[in-house]
């Protein structure tokens, strides 16, 4: 290897792994004024027009070309370099100078690991003295821990097959993407599964019928064929028009993805909302009731007047969630949420079964690890309130399912239910609660305060 000046004609780039190389402006002014004080790295090759492969220096070098320098001081590897050693060589340059993006770092592990299998063979045996070459090999090479060389390597056959990875801004980001696409093939299998299973009991009769209840279809095209005054009550869990994808990025660390959440845009909400009422009310019979959750800010005032305005009657004191545990995005200007709220009226002569009860349902929310879908409640929950304002036999419209938890609590009160939802992902892991349990024993396993705290809400007598 010598020192020496070379035209920067001279210089093929070649295939190089890093492509992102930032702002290089600064570095751009520093060589017109300064010069390149540290010498890229190149090899001689027997190319007349470009006789100098660059092994490290790419950003260095693209600067050079870009301030318009005639020359540039370089390392020459005068003998001809493996494939192996010139990937090395852009390892030990970028790698350790974290330089690299993070799919970049992760391909060029891969590649190295490939030269290495290509040289020596794939190892098969984990024998101490067994031939070729394995990802604990390349993890030696690399300095680093061999779980980590696999998991890199892992990561960048996957940018192949997920595109969607490319736009992560970190491993820990795309490892979560790939394991919620790993469990997505799992649930789909299981899901088909189970729907093919012969029904030769009661039970595996009544688990299909509340399969089926859950329909993949938009609620406003399926809605149009429910004859009129045919249901008892309805349970609205709408998209909240507060971009939940960007603030589940914030908060949450269930693992449970948003990707197949359907949102609703702020601009679209009111149009939304009303329809949405509009047809409830259409189908809804003359002793129904209405349960409209909502998120307060800004939605408060408008939802209530978007009930009225289709003929509900309510009132502004609604029912509150209690969970217990809360959070916030902004600890310095705002306390904890610890509550959700739901708004609930009725068409024509409602009538509360369980009169008098409390406003407010104390209950748990789901653990992170059991939840299917981001705005899970829990069935012991739900199931509290359907039986509030229903008793067993009504016909209870979900027209936004979700998680499809209303479906299995309307199950446990022998109710009857019904509701669409866009997504084959969230009816699949449905799926495979249904054949967990059987009514009237579904749950999410969690704890009522009340029962906790050994408080009961107070039982008053109806005020009619």
């Amino acid at each position: 290897m010598k020192l020496s000046t070379i035209n920067v004609s001279d210089i093929n780039m070649g295939s190089r792994v890093r492509e992102n190389y930032g702002d290089i402006d600064s570095l751009v002014v520093s060589f017109r004024k300064e010069g390149i004080i540290q010498p890229l790295a190149v090899m001689e090759t027997p190319t007349r027009d470009k006789p100098f492969l660059l092994l490290a220096g790419g950003r260095r070098f693209t600067a050079a070309r870009k301030a318009k320098l005639d020359v540039i001081p370089v390392r020459i590897y005068e003998r001809a370099l493996t494939k192996l050693e010139i990937k090395g060589i852009e390892l030990a340059e970028n790698l350790y100078r974290k330089d690299l993006d993070w799919q970049e770092e992760v391909k060029l592990k891969k590649e190295i690991h490939d030269l290495q299998v290509e040289v020596h063979g794939e190892k098969v045996s984990t024998a101490k003295d067994a031939l070729g070459w394995s990802k604990r090999d390349t993890s030696k090479i690399l300095n680093e821990s061999p779980a980590s060389t696999a998991q890199d390597i892992q990561l960048a056959e996957m940018l192949v097959s997920i595109p969607e990875l490319l736009k992560c801004k970190n491993k820990h980001e795309a490892q979560k993407i790939i394991k919620k696409a790993k469990d997505n093939i799992i649930y789909d299998t299981l899901a088909q599964q189970l729907e093919e299973k012969q029904s030769t009991t009661p039970t595996d009769r009544l688990r299909k019928d509340i399969v089926n209840s859950y329909i993949i279809q938009d609620f406003f095209s399926g809605i149009k064929k429910v004859p009129e005054g045919s249901v008892d009550i309805v349970e609205i869990d709408p998209p909240y028009g507060i971009d939940l994808k960007d603030m589940k990025k914030a908060t949450d660390n269930t693992g449970v993805g948003t990707s197949e959440y359907n949102e609703v845009e702020a601009g679209k909400y009111e149009e939304f909302m009303k329809n949405t009422f509009k047809e409830c009310y259409r189908v809804m019979n003359n002793d129904s009731w209405i349960i409209v959750w909502f998120g307060p800010e800004p939605w408060f005032e408008s939802m209530f007047e978007w009930m009225i305005d289709a003929g509900f009657k309510t009132r502004r004191i609604p029912g509150i969630w209690n969970k217990g545990t809360g959070q916030t995005m902004q600890p310095n200007l705002y306390l904890a949420n610890t509550y959700e709220m739901f708004f609930y009226g009725y068409k024509g002569g409602g009538r509360i079964k369980k009169g008098g009860r409390a406003n407010v349902f104390n209950y748990k929310p789901v653990s992170a690890g059991r939840k299917i879908h981001p705005t899970e409640r829990p069935i012991e929950m739900i199931q509290e309130v359907l039986s509030t304002f229903g008793s067993p036999g009504d016909r209870v419209l979900v027209p936004y399912l979700g998680s499809g938890n209303t479906l299995l609590a309307s199950a446990n009160l022998q109710m009857t239910s019904f509701g669409y939802d866009l997504s084959k992902e969230y009816k699949d892991r449905f799926i495979t609660k249904v054949h967990e349990s059987k009514p009237p024993l579904y749950t999410s396993s969690v704890q009522n305060l009340n029962t906790l705290h050994d408080i009961e809400p107070p039982h008053l007598k109806p005020a009619f």
